[in-house]
């Protein structure tokens, strides 16, 4: 839909601060945002503030206005309140429509032909349709002010994953920046754990503006009538100027809701989800017995970056091999991909292996630090061994290790040697009959300050 607009300018005393008749500006607009078709109405407020109203345009409204362009004749016909009275200060309204690259544009002094009154009543009718039922925002600079009593809370779910995968976690945040992160491994028990945060101001209205621009407020949100049972489920629930909007976890139209949910997601610092990155919810108990043991590790990474990029590869390395296990339909703990086997220990002696000899030839001493410098070249392949209870021998996965334009490090699983030859990355090919996967399986890691490694927060 063509975007429409129709401004009422009231007189103006430049110079004077605002006698009466008062300055005024009264926008109307029927527009298309998001891929929705939308009605706005804004009218000034002083002080370089601007209340605004946004309502998601039914097709009737579409309809009528369309109609009365054409049979009134506004683009085509010319009027005399077209003609300038050649006084600075004058009642004014523009109509401006714009349709395929193109735009028409009317001003009529004083008043409006009497031709145009149909028009003008149906606009009028919209704006009151769009102020009695429509979002409402105070704005600066066309930019909407967070409101007071704003509020949201996101829930993510991995649906029905198996236990060793399902985790849920729930984050809350308020206008003032007061903000929570609850996390549930497996259901809940006995490991959830929860932080608070303070969300920085700038992207909570960020956040703010985001939910406004792809209809979140003005949309009605159904849910599809029979929604897939498995994959990850999203909630959302939200309070703006009084008004409460829920999102259903399978919307019929889902339009850009998934950059408010990505948006919400960028609120959380990066080190609670390292916490949630780092520990698989049911390898805890195994790895670290107690939740505070997770802080020792945060402060052990931080102070040595070489003990901190060991523990993040490892994992990085499991979480991938996890992965291509399951989805070549093979057993995860029959090949023992648990914390104590792809540990620290394992790296150290993956490091110092023959396999990975040409990495650090004879002059350097094996480490991560050489590791990451060696990956800045083309054609860097390193090996990973693990200790399996069924397997008399390490098993082997072959990781391609470079860096993306924007400087992360990107972690590419190759093959899998269990200890037959299993390709898993499409350039690696097929060997032994066997085929690799349709798509490559990697993960993308921070480079911080000192070359520290973190993982980006996860997709969901």
């Amino acid at each position: 839909m063509a975007p429409l607009r129709l401004m009422i300018l009231v007189p103006f005393y430049p110079g004077a601060d605002m006698p009466p008749p008062q300055y005024r500006s009264d926008q109307s607009r029927l527009l298309t945002s998001g891929g929705h078709d939308l009605l706005q109405f804004a009218t000034m407020k002083g002080s370089g503030l601007q209340e605004q109203f946004l309502l998601q345009a039914r097709p009737s409204d579409i309809k009528s206005v369309a109609r009365l362009l054409r049979e009134t004749g506004v683009l085509v016909k010319r009027f005399p309140e077209e003609e300038k009275p050649g006084i600075a200060d004058v009642l004014s309204t523009q109509i401006i429509v714009s349709a395929a690259g193109r735009q028409e544009k009317r001003v009529y002094y004083r008043k409006l032909p009497n031709e145009l009154l149909p028009l003008k009543a149906q606009i009028e009718r919209l704006i009151e349709l769009t102020k009695g039922k429509g979002q409402k925002d105070l704005c600066h600079q066309g930019k909407p002010i967070l409101p007071a009593d704003f509020e949201f809370r996101y829930q993510m779910t991995m649906g029905t994953a198996p236990p060793e995968d399902y985790y849920e976690y729930i984050i809350h945040a308020a206008a003032a920046g007061n903000a929570e992160f609850s996390f549930f491994p497996e259901g809940g028990k006995p490991f959830a754990w929860r932080e608070t945060f303070q969300a920085d101001s700038s992207s909570l209205e960020s956040l703010y503006r985001r939910m406004a621009n792809v209809g979140g407020w003005t949309r009605p949100w159904h849910e599809q009538p029979a929604p897939p049972e498995g994959g990850i489920w999203r909630w959302l629930e939200a309070v703006a100027n009084q008004r409460i909007v829920s999102i259903p976890p399978w919307p019929e139209d889902p339009g850009n809701i998934g950059q408010v949910y990505k948006a919400i997601r960028v609120l959380v610092p990066a080190r609670i989800w390292r916490k949630v990155h780092l520990q698989q919810p049911r390898d805890w108990e195994d790895e670290m017995g107690k939740l505070e043991d997770l802080g020792k590790l945060s402060t052990a990474s931080d102070a040595d970056p070489e003990v901190g990029n060991k523990q993040v590869l490892a994992h990085t390395f499991r979480n991938l091999v996890r992965y291509a296990l399951r989805k070549t339909r093979r057993d995860v703990e029959k090949f023992g991909v648990t914390p104590s086997s792809f540990s620290i220990e394992a790296m150290d002696e993956s490091l110092t292996a023959h396999a990975n000899s040409g990495i650090f030839g004879a002059q350097s001493a094996p480490s991560v630090k050489t590791l990451l410098n060696r990956a800045h070249e083309p054609s860097l392949t390193f090996h990973f061994f693990w200790k399996a209870p069924t397997a008399p021998e390490p098993l082997e996965v072959a990781f391609a290790l470079s860096y993306d334009r924007d400087g992360n490090l990107e972690v590419r699983l190759l093959w899998l040697g269990l200890p037959e030859r299993v390709p898993i990355s499409p350039s690696v090919g097929a060997v032994g009959g066997l085929k690799p996967l349709a798509e490559a399986v990697f993960e993308l890691l921070r480079v911080r300050e000192g070359g520290r490694l973190a993982p980006y927060p996860p997709p969901a």
